[in-house]
């Protein structure tokens, strides 16, 4: 429910979404399609299960639907990983996988206290109180893992390791990936051009101290994007889902990440990587509705996107059902009333040096230009109107006042409405917000139902700082705005949102 509720849509041109379950073909790409860790955001948990947005789309379309998955682009490169079953290319004195040898301590010293032949290597051990060998608890222990590794293909392939906390990879006794001083959760790959059926010596050595225990060994073919390639896959497509966006991987604290637009977990640009418009672009130009679901934990400048795509939704990290979530809205079964919490510029040249620590010029208070996409933004698959506005009580300072609205639901679906209430002091001068938000309440509606709400101001909502810094109300005119977003001068001029002038009257009082 918190997924789908956290559901933006951006924008929805000529009603491309919701898309029908019974269409033909449906080409999903991005780095954010099938990638299960960027759901679950920084200082998370693990589920047990997770459903990525391609799982989702697969198990949301009808039978006689084809969902072609090609991943594109990564996140800042044109270069990905394809999945290669690279266990079924292993094996240790004739036995398919890995020796597997265990030790006590860290430091891969003594006899082994268990050895046995892995299959594979995708372990996942919550706590210490767990055993990653008959009478070897998963803390405070080594283990080696040999094999020899005969390649089917003649190709560039990525041996991929995730793992906390330490490990290290030799290829023919070279060590190739060294993150053996490491204590927590790590992803390093190392690449390099495989000769079909000449065979290489693997040793990956691990260590775990305390907490949790994580190892997963895995390949990849490395794949260059090719534009030819791509729009052969989307010519007959009856539409194109393109799931982009960054990554918590990308964005953090402290991170060690060299990726361009991004530095140290910190971003540099607020734009979505190059890569990724590239390819939607190319997408773009095969005449095929192409929607973009962005995934992200901070705003993106998207203005290519927004001005040539038809539909944009956002789905930030949605948890382990963001997959479900995003398909729901995508085709319908949930109509979208998310809003952005924050605003999305067209770009950081919009916003004053990042040292600048005032707030002028700055977030939907204080930035006077014209956003990407506005803070409280997000539209549904119906429609609302907003009528009589009324002040019900005697504006006096030193005492709340009370505003009714009425909202109906003008559409032919049932769905939710954000409904927000800003106030805003006209007669104010100086380094003073623009309009502030002071309300919202979330209500469904069913079509061409009809709801009254009220809204209570407290004196301090209605007052402002003057200039010794006090928060003072003062007898003077307020307006009151309520509607479905900020004031815009387009929203009001149009109706979406609704003007009071409320007099306050009486002495000013100091808050």
């Amino acid at each position: 429910r918190m997924a789908r509720e956290s559901v933006v849509l951006l924008k929805n041109e000529k009603n491309t979404l919701p898309l029908r379950k019974d269409l033909k073909k449906i080409v999903v790409l991005g780095p954010n399609a099938d990638n299960e860790s960027v759901q679950l955001g920084n200082y998370n948990g693990f589920p047990t299960t997770l459903v990525t947005p391609l799982a989702g789309i697969r198990a949301k379309v009808g039978k006689g639907t084809e969902v072609v998955y090609v991943q594109g682009v990564d996140y800042a490169s044109n270069t990905v990983y394809e999945p290669v079953d690279i266990n079924k290319q292993l094996a240790f004195n004739g036995q398919p996988g890995f020796k597997a040898e265990y030790f006590k301590g860290i430091d891969l010293g003594g006899a082994p206290v268990a050895t046995r032949q892995e299959a594979g290597l995708d372990r996942y051990l919550a706590n210490v109180k767990m055993e990653v060998a008959p009478g070897l608890p998963a803390e405070n222990f080594s283990a080696r893992y040999q094999a020899v590794f005969t390649p089917e293909k003649t190709e560039e392939l990525a041996l991929q390791i995730s793992g906390d906390d330490g490990y290290r990879l030799f290829v023919d006794d070279k060590l190739v990936i060294d993150a053996w001083q490491g204590r927590g959760f790590s992803t390093n790959q190392h690449v390099l051009r495989t000769t079909a059926g000449q065979k290489l010596n693997l040793r990956l050595e691990y260590l775990q101290t305390d907490r949790r225990t994580i190892l997963k060994f895995t390949g990849a073919k490395v794949v260059t994007m090719n534009a030819a390639n791509i729009l052969a896959q989307v010519k007959d497509a009856d539409a194109v889902v393109m799931v982009g966006g960054i990554s918590p991987k990308l964005e953090g604290e402290e991170m060690n990440v060299k990726v361009p637009s991004f530095s140290g977990g910190d971003r540099t640009t607020i734009g979505l990587p190059q890569v990724q418009t590239d390819l939607l672009k190319v997408l773009h130009s095969s005449g095929k509705p192409v929607i973009l679901a962005l995934m992200t934990g901070s705003a993106l400048a998207t203005p290519w996107e927004a001005e040539h795509l038809p539909a944009i939704v956002n789905s930030w990290y949605g948890g382990q059902a963001a997959g479900t979530a995003l398909a729901d809205v995508l085709f319908g079964d949930y109509n979208p009333a998310g809003r952005l919490p924050v605003t999305f510029y067209k770009s950081e040249t919009q916003l004053p040096a990042f040292d600048d620590y005032s707030m002028a010029g700055r977030t939907y208070r204080y930035f006077t230009g014209e956003p990407l996409f506005p803070f409280g933004h997000g539209l549904s698959y119906t429609t609302f109107k907003y009528s009589n506005l009324k002040v019900l009580s005697k504006p006096a300072t030193g005492q709340p006042i009370r505003v009714s609205v009425e909202v109906q639901n003008t559409g032919q679906r049932a769905g939710d409405e954000v409904v927000q209430l800003y106030v805003r002091h006209p007669g104010a001068t100086g380094r003073v917000a623009q309009h502030a938000l002071e309300g919202f309440r979330r209500i469904n509606l069913a079509p061409g139902a009809r709801q009254t709400l009220q809204f209570t101001l407290a004196p301090r909502q209605l007052s402002r700082l003057n200039a010794q810094a006090q928060r003072v109300e003062l007898a003077e005119k307020v307006q009151v705005f309520v509607g479905g977003g900020q004031p815009l001068k387009a929203a009001v001029a149009a109706g979406r949102v609704l003007q009071a002038d409320v007099a306050l009257t009486g002495v000013p009082v100091v808050l």
